[in-house]
């Protein structure tokens, strides 16, 4: 009762009230049962938490889902107060602690909190797939230079053939840990042409250093190597340019863990 008296003196907190008494319950819960006049730091209540949820000890797994639970039972019962501003106490959860990270990767059916979608949710939830070439893989200069189909590519990189399979991966090694150097030179503008492009591929397929018995036996074998390196390297700057523009709404819409205060 205490609590609720606090947070009706002060207009601000009250319209926060099920993250207040979240909050109050969680951090001074054993002191409220002995003081419940306890004489509250406002401003540490707000304070960034971070638990260890990568971490299951046996007990503190538990202790979250609780806190989950609580804050669930504590949103439901102010939901439909018109004097409760219920979006701010979910934003104010899910940025106070990294519970709500807990929350989404372990989830549970009975236990529902209508968090907003994360950036990467609303993309997937809108089917956006942010691309830098307007044709996909019709865009992909090795596989037009070879006159092979996107579905002939598809079935080179899907074939069950070991050998195959090997030297695909062995490429994908190599290219992963040159990545930025590849990408800034697939990139730059002088590079678009297929001469380069082609230079490039069979730059990565011979720096790749496959053995004679996984390395391409023909020409059309080769020409599918290249046409899939290059589609490696349209794929690597599709996923940079997808986590620059995550990375950019998240700046624009103010997340930031431990920086965001409510």
């Amino acid at each position: 009762m205490s609590l609720l008296n606090i947070a009706d003196a002060h207009p601000d907190i009250a319209a926060v009230r099920p993250l207040f008494l979240y909050r109050a319950l969680t951090r001074h819960g054993k002191r409220l049962q002995s003081a419940p006049d306890l004489d509250l730091d406002l401003r540490a209540l707000w304070k960034y938490q971070d638990y260890k949820i990568n971490d299951d000890n046996g007990k503190n797994y538990r202790i979250y889902a609780k806190y989950l639970n609580l804050f669930e039972i504590l949103y439901d019962l102010f939901e439909t107060d018109e004097t409760v501003d219920a979006p701010l106490c979910l934003y104010g959860f899910d940025h106070l602690s990294n519970l709500g990270e807990f929350y989404r990767l372990y989830p549970e059916k009975d236990r529902t909190i209508p968090f907003d979608l994360s950036i990467e949710e609303l993309l997937l939830e809108l089917e956006c797939v942010f691309t830098c070439f307007a044709h996909g893989y019709a865009d992909n200069i090795m596989l037009e230079q070879s006159g092979f189909s996107v579905r002939k590519l598809d079935k080179f990189q899907s074939a069950q053939n070991s050998k195959i399979q090997n030297a695909l991966n062995k490429i994908e090694r190599y290219m992963n840990a040159n990545l930025t150097r590849l990408l800034t030179r697939f990139l730059e503008p002088e590079s678009n042409s297929a001469e380069q492009t082609q230079a490039l591929c069979e730059e990565i397929l011979n720096a790749a250093a496959l053995p004679d018995r996984l390395y391409p036996k023909d020409q059309n074998q080769t020409a599918l190597f290249l046409a899939a390196i290059n589609a490696g390297l349209m794929d690597a700057a599709d996923d940079c340019a997808e986590d620059y523009l995550i990375r950019a709404c998240k700046i624009l819409i103010g997340e930031g863990g431990e920086n965001i205060r409510v």
